[in-house]
């Protein structure tokens, strides 16, 4: 049979149809390939996940009336956790369980950082970079004494990468000075 194509010829056939329908080039049995719609999750930083799905409370514009502390005792007890050397975290779980207070903000129209910055104790850095320069000494002193742990020199390196992200933000934004810099030696005097 002279006129069927070989298997060669079939195969070349293939892989060129094939390689046409797959990018959408012309002469594509499916014709021009449309481009994929562009679908922008947020997702974690150095994951290759999602963000976390959970419900949110509703959107609030005022103090609920049930709130049995006035604007006075919240900024007072706010000040005095403050020079006591408590973070902004633990403050605002001693207002939420010790004294019903759900929203700092809410309550006294201010945030926590600006009744802190008022009122003169606030903290050189930012809470969230200090914690991560604590998880980054931490990992520094294990790393120490555990050269080949290479999963934990990685994480190190991720919070590392963090810690200089947020502290581009920080200068940009004024809350750290133009030149501050970190690094790994200096972040040891930093914690303490």
């Amino acid at each position: 049979m002279a006129g069927e194509p070989t298997a060669t010829h079939h195969r070349a056939y293939i892989r060129r149809v094939g390689w046409a329908a797959r990018t959408g080039a012309a002469g594509s049995p499916r014709g021009p390939a449309s481009p994929a719609p562009k679908v922008n999750h947020m997702s974690r930083v150095h994951k290759g996940r999602r963000g976390s799905s959970r419900s949110r409370p509703p959107a609030r514009d005022e103090a609920p009336d049930w709130q049995p502390v006035e604007k006075k005792e919240i900024v007072d007890t706010i000040v005095k956790l403050a020079r006591d050397g408590k973070t902004g975290a633990y403050i605002g779980l001693v207002l939420r369980d010790q004294h019903g207070v759900p929203n700092v903000q809410l309550a006294t129209g201010k945030t926590m950082t600006q009744i802190l910055q008022e009122n003169g104790v606030a903290p050189q850095l930012p809470e969230d970079l200090q914690n991560l320069i604590r998880r980054a000494v931490h990992l520094q002193g294990h790393l120490a004494t555990h050269r080949r742990d290479l999963h934990n020199a990685r994480g190190l390196a991720l919070i590392e990468a963090r810690i200089r992200r947020l502290a581009t933000y920080y200068r940009r934004v004024g809350k750290l000075p133009a030149d501050w810099r970190y690094t790994p030696e200096t972040a040891q005097l930093v914690v303490e």
